[in-house]
């Protein structure tokens, strides 16, 4: 039987939920920033930024299977706190081996980034898992928006403190921070209330084929959904072209439009600042409309593909730098909104729709599929954007690409 939460829990819950959210992801962003640039400064390779999106993706690929099945047998909130747990210890182990050592050792960091990526995944699909634990149907989705607020708000301000931070402070000074960032989101999940509902019984021995068979048990619930398996491939197909906009935006505007670094700065910004606004406009809109759900995905996303074929055409005209602020921040803000507004619609609908019992499984295939397809697309369009001189036409064709997907898939939202 599903547990009775009350509106009140509801919020305080969506309020502790939003600030361990905001803690964590604030500081472990910061975090992300001193880390790239220590590794820069002592080992001036060009990976010192990519280290974490390397390895996060390979973590998600390996342990799919044990974390979605984990998730589903165990307790949400032990996970979860477990998690933090792991997280604090690897970095107190970095912090301590780096103080002893008095140097920078890469293979370390890597060790560090694995266990990190690894409890974090724990942490992150027992989240997704556990919604209906912390509230009540009708906060689903002001939950899943407030989250996003918080992480859209840290990667608005993350930037700035981490280079602040970092010209202030020594890399160490940068881990201590985050244990204390931890350790303050373990509080607040400790204070948490878990309204447990019942779990499968986890007596029998975890060997590889009883983890497997749990696996294919949710594989061919995702077959029997199939509108659950399309909505997976347009997560896969998105996050695989938004990679352009990560490798396409700074490459033409440096190099092909020859303009300073702030433009980049300022459209990066401005995508940021449509992901709050999307946000903020899921939570304004969080009653449940059923009869008119598949529109909120069908717009968002054809309005996306227009707005990655508009950028295209503008980047065709060779705007002068003024022209490419206004219209291209314009053109982003829109794209970060209808992105965020699917981000959190997907959610929402796998959580309503998802058998309790099977969502860490199902959260599990769709967080690593989506992680992997990012840093593909980041290989793809690197060669691409290296290889052709006509930036401005690539992400043109990727638009029409991109609508000729979204148009194939639109008529399976519809069944919705």
């Amino acid at each position: 039987m599903a547990p009775t939460i009350s509106d009140k829990d509801s919020k305080l819950q969506i309020l502790k939920d939003f600030l361990s959210n905001l803690i964590s992801t604030l500081c472990s962003s910061m975090f992300a920033y001193g880390l790239g640039f220590m590794l820069l400064d002592t080992t001036h390779s060009a990976i010192s930024f990519g280290l974490n999106m390397l390895i996060t993706p390979l973590v998600s690929i390996l342990f799919v299977i044990p974390v979605g099945n984990l998730v589903d047998r165990y307790s949400h909130k032990k996970i979860i706190v477990i998690s933090l747990l792991a997280r604090v210890l690897a970095a107190l182990g970095l912090y301590f081996f780096l103080s002893l050592s008095n140097f920078y050792h890469l293979v370390t960091i890597i060790i560090f980034l694995f266990i990190n990526a690894l409890a974090l995944n724990f942490s992150t699909t027992s989240y997704s898992a556990a919604v209906h634990e912390l509230v009540n149907l009708n906060y689903l989705q002001k939950l899943s928006s407030f989250t996003q607020v918080a992480s859209a708000s840290a990667s608005i301000a993350a930037p700035m403190l981490g280079v602040l931070l970092y010209s202030l402070v020594d890399f160490n000074t940068f881990i201590l921070l985050e244990v204390g960032a931890h350790l303050l989101t373990l509080t607040i999940v400790l204070s948490m209330k878990f309204h447990s509902t019942k779990r499968e019984t986890a007596t029998s021995t975890l060997t590889f084929h009883n983890q497997w068979q749990d696996f294919v048990t949710g594989l061919n619930y995702l077959k029997s959904q199939t509108i659950l398996s399309y909505i997976i491939l347009l997560a896969v197909i998105l996050n695989f072209f938004y990679a352009s906009l990560n490798i396409g935006l700074p490459f033409i505007v440096k190099q092909e439009l020859h303009l300073a670094n702030k433009v980049v700065g300022t459209l990066e910004t401005s995508l940021a600042i449509g992901m709050l606004c999307g946000s903020l406009i899921m939570v304004l809109f969080s009653k449940k409309q059923a009869q008119i759900f598949k529109w909120w995905l069908i717009i968002p996303l054809l309005c996306y593909d227009f707005q990655i074929i508009l950028l295209g055409c503008l980047f065709l005209t060779s705007p002068t730098q003024t022209t490419l602020i206004l219209i291209a921040a314009s053109i982003l803000l829109v794209l970060a909104i209808c992105l965020m507004i699917l981000n959190i619609k997907v959610q929402v609908y796998l959580q309503l729709t998802v058998a309790s019992q099977l969502l860490g499984r199902v959260m599990a295939v769709l967080n690593t599929c989506a992680t992997s397809s990012l840093p593909l697309g980041v290989l793809v369009f690197t060669f691409l954007f290296q290889h052709f001189s006509n930036g401005g036409g690539l992400f043109l064709i990727s638009g029409l690409i991109l609508l000729t997907c979204s148009l194939a898939i639109i008529p399976k939202i519809k069944e919705i």
